[in-house]
């Protein structure tokens, strides 16, 4: 019996400790002033980060209730037949962990997707400050519209800005994006091709769910992905150069582990989903990379 005690004091002081480290790292992350330090500290995150938490300590409990009784049964007279009682009770708590780890893993999924969601934030608005400056009024492709230098046409035209803001975006959610075979996007083949050359450059073989996968994800990236302006006007129009460019993207973040989807997100007709919103603001860069023919002196 001075055993198990003794046993259950170290295991509650190691559960301790590794709480204590996780909260450190915690706090030093989210001090960062970048898009991890955002997610860190945003609400889904802290609130999928004590579920994930109270649902680890729910595990630790029942695996150490289930030892200890484990042990009491065996310290018992062998005169006395307990197997049946001992084989009823893991029985009824083996359905609670399983639900219990479910829980958890929805939850950190819950996690990676806001720092992915942050991430596509901030390359979006990295995208905006890099191509607001472009000058393209000139030989403009048919399916789109000019836009001189620091000039954004209307999101809902044909606006080739615009739509690499938005390809940052989709591209970063790759990794949690679900599957959709219905999408209006330009570049799925694209992707697929620009990952296939990856790993062919690299030497290994090509996965199959490059082919199989990275298309459809793409698609529902692209679909349920919103990118927006948050304090410029929608319809388009001039940035000032230095101006402050704040970017809000929103995804629906498809919940695939089965049973505990719908504790954290809504059916809709592309699955259970959780939307997702983060924004970033960087300045504009306002400034063309172009150099003037004429602005050296000729020998």
């Amino acid at each position: 019996m001075r055993t198990s005690h003794h046993a259950g004091r170290v295991a509650w002081l190691i559960v301790a400790a590794v709480g204590a480290a996780v909260w450190v790292a915690w706090r030093i992350l989210s001090l960062r002033h970048d898009f991890l330090g955002a997610a860190l500290r945003s609400e889904p995150f802290i609130r999928c980060g004590l579920i994930a938490a109270a649902c680890a300590l729910a595990l630790v409990m029942l695996v150490m209730l289930m030892v200890r009784r484990g042990m009491r049964a065996r310290g018992r007279s062998l005169l006395r037949d307990t197997g049946g009682s001992v084989m009823m009770e893991f029985t009824l708590l083996l359905p609670v962990a399983v639900v219990v780890s479910l829980i958890m893993i929805q939850a950190m999924l819950m996690m990676t997707a806001t720092i992915l969601v942050n991430y596509a934030a901030f390359n979006a608005a990295r995208a905006a400050i890099v191509w607001i400056p472009q000058d393209l009024s000139g030989n403009v492709p048919q399916d789109y519209v000019a836009e001189p230098a620091n000039v954004l046409a209307d999101e809902q035209v044909a606006s080739r800005k615009f739509e690499m803001i938005r390809l940052a975006a989709a591209e970063t959610l790759l990794p949690i994006a679900g599957t959709s075979t219905a999408s209006n996007a330009k570049n799925t083949q694209a992707i697929v091709d620009g990952i296939r050359k990856q790993y062919e450059k690299s030497g290994n073989g090509v996965p199959n769910w490059v082919d199989q996968l990275t298309g459809d994800q793409f698609n529902y990236a692209w679909s349920y992905t919103t990118v927006r302006f948050v304090n410029w006007d929608s319809a388009g129009g001039a940035v000032k150069e230095r101006a402050d460019v704040m970017i809000k993207v929103s995804h629906d973040f498809q919940l695939t582990v089965p049973w505990v989807a719908y504790l954290f997100g809504t059916s809709t007709d592309h699955g259970v989903v959780s939307p997702l919103e983060a924004t970033c603001v960087l300045t504009n860069e306002g400034i063309s990379d172009a150099i003037p023919e004429d602005s050296f002196t000729q020998p």
